[in-house]
Formats: structure tokens, sequence, C-alpha cells
């Protein structure tokens, strides 16, 4: 076997090349040593303590025997144990020598590389810490010392490891700024770990107290809110802490005030901590002591507090409701008012005492500090079996222990005076004029002190039995109340003396005395029928008031007709309590024939011979209104509502009257009642209002004046009267009669035409139907369309009013479109009508969307017709001016006849015989709308007689498909085809990106197959058109383009949101360290 390559090993290291194994914590436990050898060899790997020397007194550890490896990289682990399982280098730091043989098992070539690794078991010493300065009111500090060069240092507080750094590789020195603090002691100590993780012991512990909570007030006296009344008070003191630096005393300080004024002193600082402020002199001054402390601990913490007491030298005052030396006619309860400036009523140690005619009277106590009710219980009585006079004796106490003591008395009075005599006496009747009335009162109880008559408050009145007062003026002459009448009182009836008794305690009682003053006779009050009376009768009453209230005793009545002086027959006459009826001897009939003006005579005589004569009048009617006149008379034609009201109106109107021949009076008509009312051809009432003229003789007029805004169309008209008189006969009547419209019309249009590619204005003629004229001030012309409404000037010549637009309309496609003219017309006599009128505006002229054959098309048999498919902006086709016509390549033009399909918009040319010579055809289309826009287009297809045209049978993708899936090829199935220079031409992105590809022919299908797959990620949607060139068997040429969507998105992209790592604590002091945490987001395809 020839091999002149020696075997040979490259590319040998180790990694890492510094391990700890010994400590077991996962990190630098073992490494791996890798290297390459060129071809297949036996291969040893041992471990030695020696650099050079590598025999069994150096040997520790062998990783490989004689093992057979392949050409190639291989790895050995090492976990700085020996043969034997034991750490090597424990505690300590030694550096080994690894040795890689490798032998050709053929030839007997041998390579050998060594390298080093060093193992670290060797702990760091202890770092030391310098002490840093406390107390500390700073939240941060800074922690110094020294440690193994290089080492990196895990500083701790409290037990928790907040700080890692590294000493100085050259003096081992580290520093820690700005260390966070906690408040009270922080102890810190530090650990030094070496670059293969080896911790060593833990530094010395040095404590920093940080105190940022100023100090506090442990106590103090007087207490806080506390009451002193005693006036040898020599001082105050406050003891104060600190819960961590302690208290600076000398700095601290208390000063004590009163009101606005200082409360000289001299302050003792005492140990413990205890500031001592004695007062210069006793104090003098009532009230609120303020108590200021400022409390500095040993950083410069500083809390300002205070506490305060309350001094006071003297008892509350005291008012009581009712006042002292009140008359009461009710007690119900005593209300004491407290007032105390300073401490403050203390009361619990309010109390009463209240003794009467009866002995001490049991009080119950409820209320608050500064009231408090004291209720007798039980209640003192109101039947004057407890009124007299009543003595009570008040104490009071502030909360300072000053008291003071007071006295009050009450009379309790509950029964009202009474009436001794009176005049005139209760139910006499008195015959005389009456001058005055008076009443005797007194309030006198045997063996009672009472609080007498109240003079001032007892009214004595004389009344009228229905309620009216008799005026007159209150005198007292001793006991006795006076009311002397203003006049002397003649006039007969009920009447009653008002008596209200009133005592000083406030008691009252009132009572009615009634007598009977008779000196007149009756009269008359109501009689029936009276006024205007209408419908039949057969009695007459009449009601009378007595007058003097002694009683009617004759009574005589009569009813006469005043025209020819006809006494009418009565049968009886009744008299029943004050109603006179008398029963005539015949019903007066409703018929007219009795109607006129009638008197009733009457005579009455009382029992103490007072006489009365009187006689009733009334009217009589029982025919209702009538209308003499109307304007316009019912049946009229054509009328012409004018101004004919003597408001000025237009309206119509009736005459009416409510005279009869033969009748001497009437009732007259109630114009205010009658109605009229004017309705519209639809029923519709005529807006309006209505006036009347009255002559007073029961003639006049009434009219229904027209408003200004109503619109009175042409057709027949209904006016509604109803007429009733002052004794309620009523009547209806209809008038109809026919009217010509007062309503303007507009009658033409401008522009005329409903399809127009101009306008610069419109217009309306304007009709007046009024006979008023057109107001031209307040008829107006809008124009509005797409653009909205359009601005322009109101330009009238003669009876046509215009909108002269400011600018021309645009001839752009925003523009176009249906417009309306309004036209709001108004008469002078307010007659109003709105018309409206539409056109529409087109500047596009018509296009051809499609035509057959197409554009370049070839066909092989003659058509029977040839056509295009015509669109339009806004306007239809004039099919009267479009014309399709069919010329050879000669410019030949091919007879034949043309239509309009208008439902799909297709202009046809239809051949009148078939085309017999080949070669190119061109169709010219002349397309007019009926705007009158014009448009020419022109197209040519190629007619080869006898050939078969390629087409296309089956297209993937389907023309205008949406394709979802990854695309890799497009292609197409063809018939009458020459597959050898047919092909797909090419595949095209959103019409610029080429999409690179090899077309290829299997059978009757072109392929086009794509360099690589379209993207599947969304970067390859959009729009593709893909064109297909056929050659027909003759070699003509034809193509047939398609197009396909693509939408295909199956990349869900990760986005790296952030990157974070931190130390996180579980629980307690349980910590876990996260080094590196990589946060995505990405989005799905619902969003």
């Amino acid at each position: 076997i020839a091999n002149s390559y020696p075997i040979e090993i490259t590319d040998n290291y180790v990694e890492p090349n510094r391990i700890a194994p010994q400590d077991q914590n996962e990190i630098y436990d073992e490494c791996t040593i890798t290297y390459t050898i060129s071809e297949d060899g036996r291969t040893t790997v041992r471990i030695y303590n020696s650099p050079t020397q590598f025999d069994s007194t150096t040997l520790v550890r062998t990783l490989i025997n004689g093992q057979d490896q392949a050409a190639g990289t291989h790895a050995v682990p090492f976990d700085g144990r020996n043969d034997a399982g034991n750490f090597l280098a424990q505690n300590e730091e030694s550096t080994y020598t690894y040795v890689i043989t490798v032998v050709d098992p053929i030839t007997g070539d041998a390579d050998q590389v060594t390298g080093s690794i060093v193992i670290d078991n060797k702990a760091p010493p202890a770092p030391y810490l310098n002490q840093p300065p406390t107390p500390t009111s700073s939240g941060v500090t800074e922690i110094s010392g020294g440690g193994e060069r290089g080492a990196r240092i895990d500083l701790y507080r409290n037990g928790i490891k907040i700080l890692e750094g590294y000493a100085d590789p050259a003096t081992g020195s580290f520093i820690f700024n700005d260390v966070p603090l906690v408040e009270g002691p922080n102890r810190f100590y530090a650990f030094a770990i070496d670059s293969v993780l080896n911790q060593g012991p833990s530094s010395d512990t040095v404590e920093v107290i940080y105190d940022a909570t100023p100090g506090y007030l442990v106590s103090c006296y007087p207490a806080d809110g506390s009451y002193m009344n005693d006036p040898s008070l020599a001082g105050v003191y406050a003891v104060i802490g600190d819960a961590y630096s302690g208290i600076d005393l000398a700095s601290s300080d208390l000063t004590v005030r009163v009101g606005t004024q200082t409360v000289f002193g001299t302050l003792e600082r005492r140990s413990p901590d205890t500031l001592y402020y004695a007062f210069s002199s006793p104090l003098s001054i009532n009230g609120v002591y303020l108590v200021s402390v400022s409390i500095v601990d040993q950083v410069g913490n500083v809390a300002d507090t205070s506490f305060s007491f309350i001094f006071d030298t003297e008892p509350p005052t005291a008012s009581i409701t009712p006042a002292d030396s009140s008359v009461l006619s009710s007690l119900t309860a005593i209300t004491v008012d407290i007032s105390d400036n300073v401490a403050g009523v203390d009361a619990e140690l309010v109390n009463m005492e209240m003794v009467g005619p009866n002995g001490t009277v049991n009080l119950d106590k409820s209320g608050g500090e500064e009231t408090v009710t004291f209720t007798p219980n039980p209640p003192l009585a109101t039947d004057g079996s407890d009124d007299g006079r009543y003595y009570i004796t008040l104490y009071v106490q502030d909360r300072a222990g000053n008291a003071d003591t007071f006295a009050y008395t009450y009379l309790y009075d509950t029964s009202p005076p009474s009436i001794v005599s009176n005049f005139p006496s209760q139910d006499t009747i008195i015959m005389d004029t009456l001058t005055r009335v008076w009443v005797v009162f007194t309030d006198a109880k045997t063996g009672i002190e009472t609080s007498g008559v109240n003079f001032a408050g007892t009214s004595v009145k004389l009344y009228r039995s229905d309620g009216r007062i008799v005026d007159g003026t209150k005198t007292v002459n001793g006991d006795t109340v006076i009311w002397t009448l203003t006049q002397p009182l003649a006039e007969g009836g009920n009447y009653y003396i008002d008596v209200i008794a009133l005592d000083n305690a406030g008691n009252i009682d009132s009572t009615e005395i009634p007598f009977i003053l008779d000196n007149h006779a009756p009269w008359v009050v109501a009689y029936f029928p009276w006024g205007y009376h209408s419908g039949s009768f057969s009695t007459v009453t009449v009601h009378l008031h007595e007058g003097g209230e002694s009683g009617i005793s004759t009574v005589d009545i009569d009813l006469i007709k005043a025209f020819n002086l006809e006494h009418i027959p009565i049968d009886s006459v009744i008299l029943r309590d004050t109603v006179v009826t008398a029963y005539l001897g015949i019903t007066v009939p409703a018929s007219g024939s009795y109607d006129g003006f009638y008197r009733i005579p009457v005579y009455v005589k009382d029992v103490a011979g007072n006489e009365m004569y009187d006689t009733l009048p009334f009217t009589y009617d029982n025919i209702p209104p009538w209308i003499e006149a109307s304007v316009p008379d019912s049946g009229t034609v054509n009328y012409v509502f004018v101004d004919t009201t003597p408001e000025g109106y237009r309206g119509v109107w009736v005459e009416v009257s409510d005279i009869y021949p033969g009748v001497d009076s009437v009732s007259r008509i109630d114009f205010t009642r009658s109605t009229i009312e004017l309705l519209n051809p639809d029923g519709r009432g005529v807006p309006g209002y209505k006036t009347y003229v009255d002559d007073g003789d029961g003639t006049g007029k009434i009219y229904w004046n027209i408003a200004d805004e109503a619109q009175l169309t042409g057709g027949t008209y209904t006016m509604n009267v109803y007429l009733v008189d002052r004794a309620g006969n009523e009547s209806y009547h209809t008038i109809t009669f026919t009217a010509k419209s007062t309503i303007p019309e507009v009658i033409a249009w401008f522009p005329r035409e409903d399809y127009v590619n101009y306008v610069d204005k419109v217009g309306a003629v304007v009709l007046d139907n009024s006979g008023t004229g057109i107001d031209t001030a307040a008829t107006t012309i809008t124009l509005e369309g797409p653009p909205g409404v359009l601005s322009g000037q109101e330009v009238w010549q003669g009876d046509t009013v215009y909108l002269v637009l400011d600018t021309v309309l645009p001839a752009e496609d925003a523009y176009n479109g249906t417009y309306k003219t309004t036209v709001n017309a108004v008469s002078n006599d307010g007659s109003k009508g709105t018309y409206s009128d539409m056109f529409v505006y087109d500047t596009r002229p018509p296009w051809v969307v499609e035509r057959y054959p197409a554009e370049g098309d070839t066909v092989s048999s003659s058509p029977d017709s040839v056509w295009v498919k015509v669109n339009d902006n806004a306007s239809p086709i004039n099919t009267s001016l479009t014309t399709l016509k069919l010329y050879t390549g000669d410019g030949v033009e091919i007879s034949g006849s043309v239509s309009y399909d208008a439902i799909d918009g297709i202009l046809y040319f239809w051949l009148s015989s078939p085309l017999t010579v080949g070669g190119t055809y061109m169709m010219v289309a002349h397309l007019v709308d009926m705007a009158g826009n014009v448009a020419e287009d022109t197209s040519y297809f190629m007619y080869t007689p006898g050939a078969e045209v390629p087409y296309a049978v089956e297209e993937f993708p389907a023309d205008n498909d949406t394709v979802t899936e990854v695309l890799r090829r497009v292609w197409v199935r063809v018939a009458n085809t020459d597959m050898d220079t047919s092909g797909i031409e090419y595949v095209i992105r959103n019409e610029t990106d080429t999409i690179p590809g090899t077309p290829s022919a299997k059978g009757d299908t072109l392929i086009y197959t794509f360099s690589q797959p379209l993207p599947n990620d969304g970067s390859g949607d959009g729009e593709y058109t893909w064109r297909v060139n056929l050659i027909s068997l003759d070699g003509s040429p034809y193509s047939v383009e398609y197009t396909f969507f693509y939408q295909v998105d199956e990349v869900c992209t990760l986005v790296l949101d952030s990157v974070w790592g931190a130390e996180y604590e579980l629980s307690g002091d349980t910590f876990v360290t996260i080094d590196t945490m990589l946060i995505f987001s990405f989005t799905t395809d619902s969003g």
C-alpha cells in the first residue's frame, strides 16, 4: 500500500482553558479538548502534571487510549479529575498538560501535539471594607475597600446582594458610588469571586445608619387638649425621641403662645431628651395655650410639632328660655343656653331645680354642651290645677371646674278670661237704631295668682250674618270693652257680636253673641223670564230679599205685553219663603207670534208693614237671525278675490239681520258668538280671521279676512255661516261659488332640452294668475347639481326670470350629472307657487369599451355583423346621428345597415352580404350623445377566408381569478394552433415587473414555468398579466391576454420587541437571575 502523506493533527485547542471543577457549580466545571486528524487513525489523549515530562510518574488522567477515529474533527471532555475520580489541584491553582497522539494503523506514521489547561480551585481571600460615615441623612453612600486583584466583588446589604463590580487589576482596590440605603441600619459585607467563579470568604461587616425620619413627641405636660384652672402652674415640658440617629437636644427648641402673645419663660434642656419651659410669672390670660416643639435629630432631620391645653379660671354664663319673670300659658320645656368662651361647658354637671304651688317639679334633662333642655315630667297641667308662680335654681360648670348658680321665676296661667255681661243680649231683637255694643270681662280666680285681662289684645266687634263687619271703634272703660259704630245702624238683618278674650299669659277664648235688627221692606233679587228669552213658558217667578227679616205678608203680580198692553191671564200666585210663582192661564208659545217686549208689575208688603213696588222688563224672541246678502253670492262663477274687507284684505262677507215685521223688540245678533269660515276646494280652511260691524239695531255685517299667505287655487269654495242672537236662536247657512286660482305658474323653462353640454344660465317664464302682478323681489330662482348650489345673479326680462351663473359650468367630469332648477314664484297679493325642472349636463363624448372583431383580431369566416359597445358619461346615445361603417383596406365602404341595442349599449353594423376578399378591414364609429358631444372611433381586424383561427380552450389561472396558494407556473390549452411557433410571451406583475421563467409546450398545452415559485410572504401580492402568442396552422398571428390576482401570505414574521435581564425576587430572600430574555411579537392573519 503506497501512502506518501503522513498522518497529521491540526487545529487543536481547549475551551475554556481555565476551569474550577471543585465547587461543582456547573460553571467552569469542565473543558473540552478539540482537535482535527487528517486521516483515519488510532488516538490517545492523556493529562500530565508536567509541561515536559510525559511518563507514568506525571500521568494523572487518560481520556482516550488507542481509540480508532475517522479523519475529521473530534472533541474530548475533561472534568478536572484524575483516573481515581478525585479532583486535581484541590484548593489550589495548577497548570496541567494535555497530550494528543495519533498513529496511522497501516503505515505506522504518528503525530503528537500538546497544550495546557489551568485548574484553579483556589478561592480568593476575603476582601476588606472601609467604614463609611454614619449616621447619615443622605439616601446614598460610598463603599470602598480592597481584595484580590481583578476579582469580581459582590456587595451585600442586610443579607441581599445589591451590586457587583471588579477590583482594580493592578492594586486590588474597588469603590461603589451612590450605594442606595434603606431606612435604619444598613449592614454591608462583600465577597471576592475570581474569573472561574471561585468565591472566597466574606469581608468584615460595616454598618451605616440612614435616618430620613425626623424625631417625635414621646409625652408632654399638660397633656394635649387638657383643661387647667390652677393659676400656680409653673411650667410645661415635652419628652422627645428619635428612631435611629438619636436626639440633638441642644438644637431642639420649645416655645409657648396664647393667641398671638408669647408666654415668657426659661427653656431648660434636661436629660434624658426633655425640654422644660418654666414660666416667668403665673398665667393670667384665659385661653388656648399652644406649645410648639422643634425636634432635631443627630443627622439634622427636623420635626415641628405641637400640643395645646386650655387655661380657664372663669365660670360659664347662662340664659333661659322662656326668659326670667315670664308670664306663661304653657310650659313644655325650659331651654338653657350656656356660654363658656374658653374651656367649654361640662354638660354632665349642668342641673336645675323647679318649685311651684304643688311642690318640686320633676325635670328630665336632655341636650348637648351649650344648649340643655329641662322638661317637666309629668307635664304641667293645662286645666288650671298647676297654675301659679314657680321658682327655678340653675347650676352650671365648665370643663376646667369653674362653677356658678342662677335663680329665675315664672307665672304660669292656663285659664282665659270670662264674660260678666254684654249688650245686646244673646238672641234679642232690636227695633231701634244701634250706635254701640259692649262686653264686661274678668280674669280673677279664687286663691290663685293670675296674669289678668289683656285689654289691648281683647276684641269686641259687630258683624252682619254674612260675615261683613260693621265699621266701628274699640274703646276700654275699666273692665268693659266697647265697639262704637262709625254710623248708626238702621239696616235690618241678623247680626252677631264677635268676642275674643285674651289674658296676659296668652290664654284666649272666643264666642259669638247673635241678635236681630229689623226695620226694612223686601226687594227683588231675580226674576224669570228676564233679559232676552226664547222658548215657551207658563210661569213667572220672582225671587225676593226679606229686607228686615220680619217675613212677607202680601204679594201681587201681573204680566203685560207692552206693544198692545195685553194682559196675560194668571191663574194663581204661590209664595214659598221668598220665592213668588205666578202660574199663567196659557202657555206662551215659541212660534214667534207672541214675540216682543214684556213687563212684570210686582207689589210686596212685609209683616212690619214695609211696601215695595217694581216693574220687571224682558224681551221675548224665538226667531233666529238671517242673511240679507252675501259677497260673493251663492252660485257665483269665476269669482276673483280682491280687497273687499274694511281692513283692506281679500275676503268674503255676509249682511245679516234679526229684525222681523210686526215684532216691536228683538234680542239682536250676538256677533261675538256668530261665526264665518271659508273652505278651499279640497276642504281645508282658508287662513284668515273674522271681523264684524254691529249696526246696533239688529243688523250688521260679518267678514272673513283672508291672510296674506293664503294660497287661493281655482275651484269651488264653500262659505259656512253660523248666526246666533242674544236669546240663543241659531241658524246655519252655506254659500258655494267658484273662483279663479291666484297662484303664479311657470309655463316654460330654459334650457328647453333635457340634455345639454353648455350652461351659462337657467331661466323660467312665470305667469301671474292673481291680477296683481309678479313680486320680482320676492320671487327666487336656484340651480343645484353635483357640485352643490351654484351662485349667480337673478335677472328679469319681461315675464322671464334668469339665473346668470357667476361662471360657465366647467367641462369636467365632476360637474357632469343631473341639475335641478327651482323657482319660488310670488305674486304681489302674496300668492306663492314652487316649481322645479331637471336637465342633464354632459360634456364627455361617448366612447367604445368593447368591439367585435377586437382590435387586431383575425377572423377566418365572414361575420354577419360587426359591432361596438358604447358607454357615455351621463346622456344616452343619439341614435339618429350615430353611425357605424365598415371599410376595406383600400377605403371602399361595405354596404349594410345600422341598429342600436339600447339595453346592452351595442351599435351593430349588419353586412348586406358576406365578405369575399381577405385582408384588413376598418370599422369607423361616429358617436353622438343627446347632449351633442361627438367622438370618432376607428379599429382594424384581419379577414383570412378558409383558415381556422386558433383559440384557447382552458387557461390556468382562469382570467380575472384570485390565486390564494403558491403559484409555480401558468398554462393554457389551445386548438388550431402551431405548437412549434406559439408560446406564452411574458408574465408581468402590476404592469411593470416581469416575472422570469421558461416558456414550453407539451401536447396541446403552452406552459410558462417561473424561475422560482411566487413568494408566500405577501411580497408578491398584486395584479398579474400574461400574454399568449398563437400562430394558426397557416401562419397567421393571434394573441390573447389574461389577468389574475395573487394574494398569498403564509409567513408569520416574528418581531423582536425587547431584550431584558434582571434579578427577580421570588419570595422572601429567594432570588433568580435572568441573564437574557428575548421578547417577540407577531400578527396573525385576523389582525
